[in-house]
């Protein structure tokens, strides 16, 4: 068995070259995020077709074999048993398919589309807390003169409102300024989604997909429409 490191790709795409023609070449791929994107790009660049493996594929075939123990090379074997007998379940890269161009939006787009779901993440947590925070210091009816309870105009009237240097209450005190800084944070995390959807949409601006996607799904927004293009990539994936 050959081993290629990621700073090897040119020998390994040397290797596939000699082992016949390209149209009979097929590489069969387990891990294509994190580490496995170089080669992915690697293969798309040089126009060799892939296989995805999906990883419960070889975790099946690993509870089945009376060798359990996982390295690199039983998971590379694992892969060609399962390429091998259960092709029909694997699935063609998206990479195989898609041009450069296509591939750009799409990679674009899950980039914003991973960020902006962690930023969203983090805003509920911080949200969840405020809520309880402010109830304890202003009581129930804090956010009864705001539409929503956290857009900006809330958040600036919050932090003119609870001030440090009129606080006598030690306790009260700590559980101000936590406050602030927690609203602080909000407004970095708003902005920042702000920025992110407005980046989308520069992006989303080069594909004629999701004009199409927003147009012919009811219901389907520009977040919606980004999120299914950088799963695809290319429409051209589905046959009808």
């Amino acid at each position: 068995m050959y081993e290629f490191s990621n700073d090897y790709l040119g020998e390994f795409v040397a290797w596939l070259n000699s082992l016949g023609l390209r149209e009979n070449l097929l590489v069969a791929l387990e891990d294509v995020n994190g580490y496995g994107c170089h080669i992915v790009k690697c293969l798309a660049n040089e126009k060799i077709v892939m296989r995805y493996v999906p990883g419960i594929l070889t975790e099946r075939h690993r509870k089945q074999s009376i060798h359990r123990e996982k390295s690199d090379r039983v998971d590379a074997l694992r892969v060609a048993k399962v390429i091998l007998t259960n092709y029909e379940e694997t699935l063609p890269a998206k990479e195989s398919i898609a041009n450069q161009d296509e591939r750009a939006v799409a990679t674009s787009l899950d980039f914003f589309l991973v960020e902006r779901r962690s930023l969203v993440s983090e805003k509920t947590i911080l949200k969840n807390q405020l809520h309880a925070m402010l109830h304890q210091c202003l009581g129930d009816h804090y956010a009864d003169q705001f539409t929503k309870p956290f857009n900006s105009k809330s958040i600036i009237y919050y932090l003119k409102t609870l001030k440090p240097k009129m606080m006598t209450d030690p306790e009260q005190l700590v559980l101000v300024m936590s406050i602030r800084r927690r609203l602080e944070r909000l407004k970095l995390l708003i902005q920042q989604v702000k920025e992110i959807d407005g980046e989308m949409a520069k992006t989303a601006k080069t594909s004629k997909t999701i004009d199409h996607l927003r147009s012919s799904i009811k219901g389907c927004g520009h977040i919606t429409a980004c999120t299914l293009l950088a799963e695809v990539t290319t429409i051209r994936r589905i046959s009808n």
